[in-house]
């Protein structure tokens, strides 16, 4: 559960869902929080983020079937 670093500003593609059915993918505002959906959108089955670039607090990512699988987007400043 990786802790992954990431640009305000910046787009990130996320193919867990398209790749990994039995685990759906989530961004969260913390581990077992709501979803996270400032600069969020789904297509085809892949997750797309679009940094906001007012954001200050880290996020999560976390599979939605399995609490234990979850790990940090942290905010390069």
């Amino acid at each position: 559960n990786e802790t992954l670093y990431i640009y305000k500003g910046m787009t990130y593609q996320f193919d867990a869902n398209s790749v990994y059915g039995s685990h759906p993918f989530e961004l969260r505002v913390s581990d077992g929080g709501s979803a996270f959906t400032n600069g969020v959108t789904t297509t085809d089955g892949r997750v797309y983020f679009t940094v906001p670039q007012n954001m200050t607090a880290n996020i999560v990512y976390q599979c939605t079937s399995h609490s234990g699988m979850v790990g940090t987007l942290a905010i390069v400043t």
